[in-house]
Protein backbone atom coordinates (compact mmCIF):
# COMPACT_ATOMS: atom_id res chain seq x y z
CA UNK A 1 0.00 0.00 0.00
CA UNK A 2 1.82 3.35 -0.75
CA UNK A 3 -0.91 5.29 1.19
CA UNK A 4 -4.49 6.19 1.24
CA UNK A 5 -7.45 8.02 3.11
CA UNK A 6 -10.87 8.83 2.99
CA UNK A 7 -11.54 8.20 -0.37
CA UNK A 8 -10.02 5.11 -1.16
CA UNK A 9 -6.15 3.44 -0.86
CA UNK A 10 -3.38 3.08 -3.39
CA UNK A 11 -1.22 0.11 -4.13
CA UNK A 12 1.76 -0.87 -5.92
CA UNK A 13 1.15 -2.94 -8.99
CA UNK A 14 2.60 -4.36 -12.22
CA UNK A 15 0.94 -5.18 -15.46
CA UNK A 16 1.19 -8.10 -17.20
CA UNK A 17 3.93 -5.85 -19.69
CA UNK A 18 6.16 -5.35 -16.46
CA UNK A 19 4.85 -1.64 -16.11
CA UNK A 20 5.08 -0.13 -13.08
CA UNK A 21 1.76 1.30 -11.81
CA UNK A 22 -0.86 2.60 -9.21
CA UNK A 23 -3.90 1.14 -8.38
CA UNK A 24 -6.52 2.91 -6.47
CA UNK A 25 -9.10 1.45 -5.35
CA UNK A 26 -12.54 3.86 -3.84
CA UNK A 27 -14.70 4.45 -0.94
CA UNK A 28 -17.83 5.75 -2.54
CA UNK A 29 -20.92 3.45 -2.18
CA UNK A 30 -22.26 1.29 -4.27
CA UNK A 31 -20.71 -0.15 -7.74
CA UNK A 32 -22.14 2.44 -9.93
CA UNK A 33 -20.99 5.20 -7.28
CA UNK A 34 -17.26 3.77 -7.25
CA UNK A 35 -17.24 3.25 -11.30
CA UNK A 36 -18.04 7.51 -11.70
CA UNK A 37 -15.57 8.21 -8.80
CA UNK A 38 -12.91 6.39 -10.42
CA UNK A 39 -14.15 7.39 -13.84
CA UNK A 40 -14.26 11.47 -12.76
CA UNK A 41 -10.92 11.12 -11.26
CA UNK A 42 -9.20 9.18 -14.75
CA UNK A 43 -11.14 12.11 -16.57
CA UNK A 44 -9.09 14.80 -14.44
CA UNK A 45 -5.76 13.28 -15.13
CA UNK A 46 -6.05 13.34 -18.62
CA UNK A 47 -7.63 16.49 -18.81
CA UNK A 48 -4.34 17.74 -16.66
CA UNK A 49 -1.88 16.04 -17.71
CA UNK A 50 -2.32 14.43 -21.52
CA UNK A 51 1.17 14.07 -22.11
CA UNK A 52 1.22 11.11 -19.57
CA UNK A 53 0.04 7.85 -19.99
CA UNK A 54 -3.68 7.58 -19.55
CA UNK A 55 -5.01 6.37 -16.70
CA UNK A 56 -7.84 3.58 -17.12
CA UNK A 57 -10.76 2.02 -14.87
CA UNK A 58 -10.38 -1.96 -14.42
CA UNK A 59 -11.96 -4.42 -12.57
CA UNK A 60 -9.54 -6.94 -10.54
CA UNK A 61 -10.98 -9.60 -8.79
CA UNK A 62 -14.23 -8.15 -9.18
CA UNK A 63 -13.17 -4.74 -7.29
CA UNK A 64 -13.28 -1.46 -9.61
CA UNK A 65 -9.85 0.23 -9.50
CA UNK A 66 -8.49 3.37 -11.26
CA UNK A 67 -5.10 2.23 -13.20
CA UNK A 68 -2.65 5.30 -13.54
CA UNK A 69 0.88 5.97 -13.90
CA UNK A 70 3.30 5.31 -11.24
CA UNK A 71 5.05 8.69 -9.88
CA UNK A 72 7.73 8.97 -7.10
CA UNK A 73 5.86 9.75 -4.31
CA UNK A 74 7.37 12.87 -2.54
CA UNK A 75 8.81 12.57 0.91
CA UNK A 76 11.50 15.07 2.41
CA UNK A 77 14.31 12.29 0.85
CA UNK A 78 12.97 11.92 -3.15
CA UNK A 79 12.77 16.05 -2.73
CA UNK A 80 16.48 15.76 -2.88
CA UNK A 81 17.03 13.47 -5.40
CA UNK A 82 14.99 15.73 -7.81
CA UNK A 83 16.85 18.13 -10.01
CA UNK A 84 15.05 21.51 -9.65
CA UNK A 85 13.31 23.87 -7.26
CA UNK A 86 10.75 21.95 -5.92
CA UNK A 87 8.51 25.43 -4.90
CA UNK A 88 9.02 26.46 -8.04
CA UNK A 89 8.13 23.00 -10.13
CA UNK A 90 5.05 22.65 -7.87
CA UNK A 91 4.29 26.46 -8.73
CA UNK A 92 4.52 25.56 -12.55
CA UNK A 93 1.93 22.70 -11.79
CA UNK A 94 -0.42 24.80 -9.95
CA UNK A 95 -0.23 27.33 -12.75
CA UNK A 96 -0.98 24.62 -15.97
CA UNK A 97 -3.98 22.87 -13.51
CA UNK A 98 -5.09 26.57 -12.91
CA UNK A 99 -4.82 27.71 -16.90
CA UNK A 100 -7.13 24.81 -17.31
CA UNK A 101 -9.86 26.17 -15.02
CA UNK A 102 -9.51 23.52 -12.40
CA UNK A 103 -9.27 24.31 -8.94
CA UNK A 104 -7.62 20.71 -6.86
CA UNK A 105 -8.92 21.55 -2.99
CA UNK A 106 -5.92 19.40 -1.93
CA UNK A 107 -3.01 21.26 -2.89
CA UNK A 108 -0.20 19.34 -0.55
CA UNK A 109 2.81 17.57 -0.59
CA UNK A 110 1.50 14.28 0.33
CA UNK A 111 -0.47 14.82 -3.06
CA UNK A 112 2.68 15.49 -5.08
CA UNK A 113 4.47 13.02 -7.03
CA UNK A 114 7.89 13.02 -9.34
CA UNK A 115 8.16 12.45 -13.04
CA UNK A 116 10.84 13.05 -15.39
CA UNK A 117 9.57 14.39 -19.04
CA UNK A 118 10.17 14.20 -22.30
CA UNK A 119 12.83 16.77 -22.10
CA UNK A 120 14.33 14.78 -18.98
CA UNK A 121 13.60 17.03 -16.71
CA UNK A 122 12.01 16.51 -13.41
CA UNK A 123 8.16 17.65 -13.20
CA UNK A 124 6.13 17.74 -9.83
CA UNK A 125 2.36 16.01 -10.25
CA UNK A 126 -0.29 16.72 -8.01
CA UNK A 127 -2.42 13.18 -7.73
CA UNK A 128 -5.50 12.86 -5.32
CA UNK A 129 -8.48 14.86 -7.59
CA UNK A 130 -10.92 13.41 -5.02
CA UNK A 131 -11.72 16.99 -4.39
CA UNK A 132 -11.43 19.67 -7.35
CA UNK A 133 -13.83 22.11 -9.00
CA UNK A 134 -14.01 22.45 -13.08
CA UNK A 135 -14.83 25.79 -14.74
CA UNK A 136 -13.04 28.08 -12.95
CA UNK A 137 -11.77 30.93 -13.42
CA UNK A 138 -8.14 30.30 -13.83
CA UNK A 139 -6.80 33.65 -11.31
CA UNK A 140 -8.90 32.46 -8.67
CA UNK A 141 -8.00 28.65 -9.13
CA UNK A 142 -4.31 29.83 -9.19
CA UNK A 143 -4.58 32.21 -6.26
CA UNK A 144 -6.28 29.19 -4.16
CA UNK A 145 -4.16 26.39 -4.74
CA UNK A 146 -0.97 28.48 -4.42
CA UNK A 147 -2.37 29.77 -1.26
CA UNK A 148 -2.94 26.21 0.38
CA UNK A 149 0.45 25.37 -1.61
CA UNK A 150 2.14 28.02 0.83
CA UNK A 151 0.52 26.68 3.71
CA UNK A 152 1.77 23.69 3.27
CA UNK A 153 5.33 24.08 2.48
CA UNK A 154 5.29 26.37 5.43
CA UNK A 155 4.28 23.31 7.85
CA UNK A 156 7.01 20.91 6.22
CA UNK A 157 10.57 22.40 7.44
CA UNK A 158 12.09 19.25 6.15
CA UNK A 159 12.36 20.41 2.62
CA UNK A 160 13.47 23.52 3.51
CA UNK A 161 16.63 22.51 1.52
CA UNK A 162 14.88 21.53 -1.32
CA UNK A 163 13.28 25.20 -2.21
Amino acid sequence: VLGGGRDGRVCLAFTEQGTVCALKSSNAEGTSQRRDALQRECDMWRLCYPELPAPHVVTLNARLLLAMPYLMPYSPETAALVSGDLRRMLTDTVRQLAAKGVLHKDVRLANTGFCVDTRGQSRAILFDFAEVDVNVDPAEAEAAMLQELAADLASAPSVAGCL
